[in-house]
């Protein structure tokens, strides 16, 4: 199955990563993908946010990459081949999860044709573990391996980290202590929509292109349950429209995109897939 209104010709690519074993609670998000994929078709191709229609926007769905690995570095490596191999044919890309592991080797490719990049990393845990249950590529190990790319990251959502992410990245820095607009060992940490668009719209002005990753528990859980680690006290999707709206509006160039931890099993009417496959839509009638 391929996202609702997909091309066979395009500047953009989609692909899904039907992978979990790195998962350390409630696996399931293996099944994410086309599940995403089927609920699309449940919406409109047109945006009420935007005013723009995905049948007018020339994307391919090259469905799922085949996943028969169980090491979170051997996925790594595939993923990063295979992103590789299409940015040779395509400008930017759409990855669907799959845990938060699956994205690593997308950025690195994303990363090494646009070398001036910034990424906005929305989610409820910071992942910025530098190893996890033995594995450097795990899900809770995704924002540091981000760094290690030297790609200056921007959290949003943020409300579980450990002790010693909060000693290595987040105490002493002035973003995370006095909301300051400045970075300490290449991250930002932002609790406001308004000053996120003012960071947003300074790196615009600096020439950056922009990648988002999105862990759907950024969310509250009440407005997406179907996530395997839930945290309360999250953002709402109306919200996160608005400053899809925003981004619009600025005209960034957003280069890749990832949605990443729905899980089909845990989900309610399936309203955390709708809203993933919504948010895809938004994202590609903006890239």
């Amino acid at each position: 199955m391929k996202f609702i209104s997909s091309k066979q010709k395009g500047d953009i690519f989609i692909f899904g990563v039907p992978y979990d074993a790195s998962t350390c609670f409630y696996p399931g998000t293996r099944l994410a993908p086309q599940k995403i994929r089927e609920m699309s078709y449940n919406l409109e191709t047109f945006s009420p946010y935007t005013f723009l229609d995905l049948e007018d926007k020339n994307f391919v769905d090259l469905e799922d990459i085949e996943v028969n690995v169980i090491d979170p570095k051997d996925l790594f490596k595939r993923v990063y081949e295979f992103s590789k191999k299409q940015l040779d044919n395509f400008k930017k890309g759409v990855l669907i999860g799959g845990d938060h592991s699956t994205p690593i080797g997308f950025v690195k490719a994303i990363k090494e044709v646009y070398t001036k990049l910034v990424l906005i990393h929305f989610d409820a845990h910071a992942d910025l573990r530098d190893i996890y249950l033995n594995s450097k590529y795990s899900h809770a190990c995704f924002a540091r391996r981000v760094l290690d790319f030297n790609i200056p990251t921007i959290q949003f959502g943020i409300r579980s980290f450990s002790q010693d992410e909060y000693k290595n990245f987040y105490k002493g820095n002035p973003s995370f202590e006095e909301e300051k607009l400045l970075f300490k060992n290449n991250i930002m940490f932002i609790k406001n929509w308004d000053i996120l668009k003012e960071v947003v719209y300074l790196f615009k002005n600096q020439g950056y292109n922009f990648y988002i990753s999105l862990d759907i528990d950024a969310f509250d859980p009440s407005f997406a349950p179907g996530t395997g680690t839930p945290e309360a006290g999250g953002m709402d999707p109306l919200s996160f429209f608005e400053f899809i709206k925003y981004l619009k509006k600025l005209k960034i160039n957003l280069v890749g995109f990832d949605v990443v931890e729905v899980n089909p099993l845990l989900d309610s009417s399936n309203i955390t897939s709708a809203l993933a496959s919504k948010i895809i839509r938004e994202i590609l009638l903006i890239m």
